[in-house]
């Protein structure tokens, strides 16, 4: 279920997104998932295969990236690579 939540919440930014731009039509959805959240990337594809569906993402191309995680402090503008 974990899967299926992250997809909801990156379709819904998706499609926010989309509107801001007057966007009919989203060919797209490309997302970095920090590695440590022990989500299967193919998971997270296939819930936003499913959820895309009678919507303006519907048959756009899904790309998931898992990434290492890392932490930005904005007050010295470095980034930390987690381990």
């Amino acid at each position: 279920m974990h899967s299926l939540a992250m997809a909801k919440d990156i379709l819904a930014a998706s499609l926010t997104e989309a509107s801001k731009h007057d966007g009919k039509c989203i060919k797209a959805i490309s997302v970095k998932i920090a590695d440590q959240h022990f989500t299967e990337s193919d998971s997270v594809q296939f819930c936003l295969e499913e959820i895309t569906k009678g919507t303006a993402a519907e048959g756009s191309r899904i790309e998931v990236e898992l990434v290492a995680p890392t932490i930005d402090c904005p007050e010295c503008a470095v980034a930390l690579e987690l381990e």
